[in-house]
Formats: structure tokens, C-alpha cells, sequence
């Protein structure tokens, strides 16, 4: 009865080390609403640290005053660029008029526009309200092992601050990571005797 039991606890234990892991996410944020606003052009560039891989990128891009959007004369274009490679271009009407359109985006990423002050759908908004506006964009990115750099600019017409500016607020970047640790592998290797030893002895009482 002992040795029957003694085998059942090894196996149990042995389940346990074999899917035993530790899965999180690791996430990166940051307010870059600190830098203060932007006039256009300009830029904002950003470095942080990750592992390498697939990642996702949230953020939202602030517009002031009278940012426009696409197809008026005064058209404004911002730019999103990852380690020297352009990955997202778009333009929005945050308070300047014109349509929110997504010009460049191989990455298959998303952009919500809310143009404040608005009275017909403040989500898709060709009015002149000079209230500014938000615009939520998400994205999946491939980063590098250690230092990756991304940098927002904005190009278009030069107006001055009392006209329009632009800014970025809130920032994240999550990567799916498998982590596993010390404890877990050393869960593994004891599984893995325990079914070592299964094997040999078996389970007769």
C-alpha cells in the first residue's frame, strides 16, 4: 500500500513539473504628454528596451486648436517610424476639418478619431471646430532584442502654436513572453526523474 501510494504522490508531482510555467506579459508604458505640445513639423522620439518579437503598440495621439485632417488645403500627416522603418502614416481631423484617413499601414493596425466639439459623428467628422481632438492607434510591432527607438513626427503646413499643435499621451507596448524560472525548471527536471522512475519500477503494488 505504501509503495502504490508513494508512486501515485510521483506521478502526481510529475504532472505538476511537466505543466508548470510561468506565462505573463511584459508591458512598457510611459506619458510622453510631458514633453509638452509639438508644433508641425516635428517629432517625438521614444527609445525603450524588449525582448525580441512580436509585439502590441497603443498610444494616443493628441490634437490641439485646429489639427487637420486629410484632403483640405492645409492637410496634416503624421508618421510613425520603428527603427528607422516607417510603419504607420495617417491624418486626422482633430479640430482643423478635413477626413481621418489611414494613408500607409502594413502592419494591419487601427486608429480611432474623436474630434471634440463635433455635432454630427464625432468619429468620422469633416467639421472645423477648433476644439482639437484624440485619436486612439493601435498596432502590432517586430522589435528588436534590447533598444528599440520609435518616433512620431507630424508634416504639413508650418502654423504657429495659437493655430494648432500636437502631441503624445499615454503609451504602451506589451509582448507576449513564456517565461520559465529557476523553480519551474527545477519542477521540470524532478518530472522528469519521476517519470524516469516510473518507467523503470511501473506501478505494480
Amino acid at each position: 500500500m505504501k509503495r502504490v501510494s508513494s508512486k501515485v504522490a510521483v506521478a502526481f508531482f510529475t504532472m505538476i513539473a511537466l505543466f508548470s510555467g510561468v506565462s505573463h506579459a511584459t508591458v512598457i508604458t510611459d506619458d510622453l504628454s510631458v514633453l509638452g505640445y509639438q508644433t508641425t513639423p516635428g517629432q517625438i522620439s521614444w527609445n525603450f528596451w524588449a525582448p525580441s518579437g512580436t509585439a502590441n503598440l497603443s498610444f494616443e495621439l493628441a490634437g490641439y486648436r485646429s489639427l487637420d485632417g486629410y484632403d483640405n488645403k492645409y492637410t496634416d500627416i503624421f508618421h510613425l517610424w520603428l527603427n528607422g522603418t516607417e510603419i504607420f502614416t495617417g491624418s486626422f481631423n482633430m479640430g482643423g476639418g478635413g477626413k481621418n484617413t489611414v494613408l500607409f499601414n502594413p502592419n494591419g493596425g487601427t486608429a480611432t478619431t474623436t474630434t471634440y466639439g463635433a455635432t454630427d459623428n464625432i468619429h468620422d467628422s469633416r467639421q472645423v471646430t477648433w476644439m482639437g481632438g484624440l485619436t486612439q492607434i493601435w498596432l502590432p510591432l517586430n522589435l528588436l532584442a534590447g533598444a528599440n527607438e520609435l518616433i512620431f513626427s507630424y508634416t504639413g503646413w508650418g502654423q504657429p502654436v495659437n493655430d494648432e499643435y500636437w502631441g503624445v499621451n499615454a503609451i504602451s507596448v506589451t509582448t507576449p513572453t513564456q517565461v520559465t524560472e529557476t523553480s519551474s525548471l527545477l519542477l521540470l527536471a524532478t518530472g522528469l526523474v519521476g517519470l524516469f522512475t516510473l518507467r523503470r519500477k511501473g506501478f505494480s503494488g
